[in-house]
């Protein structure tokens, strides 16, 4: 009985670990994604690289 409990909490354990992994990973991909750099947009992450591209265009607004 002892060493079923010893087992859950090894489990238990493991499972807070990978979350901890998982969810550092997931923050460090996003910020890298979302960096946003107003002075130098081409620092920026490659979502707010778009995002600028596509203020720009939009910005122009050339006629058709």
């Amino acid at each position: 009985m002892a060493n079923d409990n010893k087992q859950k909490g090894q489990i238990v354990v493991e499972y807070v670990l990978l979350m901890t992994v998982a969810l550092s990973l997931a923050l460090l991909i996003i910020s890298a994604l979302t960096k946003r750099d107003y002075d130098q947009p081409e620092n920026s992450g490659a979502i707010m690289r778009k995002w600028f591209d596509m203020q720009k265009v939009i910005g122009a607004d050339k006629p058709n």
